[in-house]
């Protein structure tokens, strides 16, 4: 297992370097299968692998597990990337909506909702238009140290615990966010990018000239637009708002000093009325905070 000696050797470029490759490889020739639609396969009763359940993540698995609704049936699948985009912010919405400890104060509230506010309206410049209906790709979504079996030199012998793989955009496809070894919010840009570079650069040795689509090209367009970070906060309720205000604003606006203005306006468009909504969030932080103390035995003052 990978993440037995990930943190002692992720130094060593030539154990770095089979690994790549062996990741390189597995992407190339998941990507040089093609699927009509944006989905994850189940088996029919006939035993025949169908693309036709919603493309299920991690991520929505535990949304629901808190009882959160996400709006997105079990039979949905999507045939562009605007409408798959589009219902994934919604359950990022739907989080901050029910989840009650969603927020923290006040001002967790207005750092959080002009964050999804402009994302939505910003999706399209980090997804190419002539590329909206596909190509899909079936991507490993929970592919890290703990789920790669390797060898004594990194070479890949097995993949395992792939049931949160589906269906995505071609342009979602990107070299692990792991490589750090950060939680996805925190990645310190100065290490990412030349582990990420390297990443791309063994992937492009590993692609033949007759691809139908350049994996890597997408991959460098991605890093140079930010797609990569766009696709990174899309599957993370946790860390998307770190990620915005970190890596997605500023390729906007880079203006520290416009931060305050940005947070006081734009958190009113997310959605009506939004004065009162933070005040009952507010407030149902505090009866969860209670609830939380009183079942775990904890004085509750207050």
């Amino acid at each position: 297992m990978l993440s037995y000696t990930w943190d002692d050797n992720r130094d060593n470029k030539d154990l770095r370097t089979n690994l790549f490759r062996g990741l390189s490889q597995v992407l190339l020739a998941l990507a040089r299968v093609p699927v009509p639609r944006i989905g994850s396969f189940t088996i029919n009763e006939n035993g025949f692998l169908v693309l036709n359940n919603r493309p299920l993540s991690l991520e929505l698995h535990q949304l629901e597990s808190e009882q959160i609704p996400v709006d997105i049936s079990r039979n949905m699948t999507y045939s562009s990337v605007d409408s798959y985009v589009t219902d994934t912010l919604a359950f990022h919405d739907s989080r901050l909506h029910y989840q009650p400890n969603a927020v923290n104060d006040i001002f967790d509230g207005a750092y959080q909702a002009p964050a999804l506010t402009v994302m939505k309206a910003t999706a399209s410049h980090f997804f190419s238009r002539d590329l909206r209906h596909g190509p899909f790709v079936y991507v490993l979504n929970d592919i890290h140290q703990s789920n790669i079996l390797v060898d004594e030199n990194w070479n890949i012998t097995c993949l395992i615990d792939l049931e949160w793989a589906c269906a995505r955009p071609i342009e979602m496809l990107h070299p692990p966010h792991w490589l750090t070894s950060q939680s996805v919010d925190t990645i310190d840009l100065d290490l990412f990018t030349p582990l990420h570079q390297e990443f791309v650069d063994i992937l492009e040795g590993q692609e033949s000239d007759d691809e139908d689509m350049s994996i890597s090209a997408l991959m460098k367009r991605g890093w140079h637009n930010k797609a990569f970070w766009f696709s990174l906060a899309l599957m993370s309720p946790t860390g998307i708002f770190a990620l915005f205000h970190d890596h997605i604003r500023p390729r906007f606006t880079d203006h520290e000093n416009e931060k305050g203005y940005f947070q006081a306006v734009l958190k009113h468009y997310w959605t009506p009325g939004m004065e009162a909504f933070l005040t009952r969030k507010v407030e149902e932080k505090i009866a969860y905070d209670k609830k939380l103390r009183a079942e775990f035995d904890v004085e509750v003052t207050g």
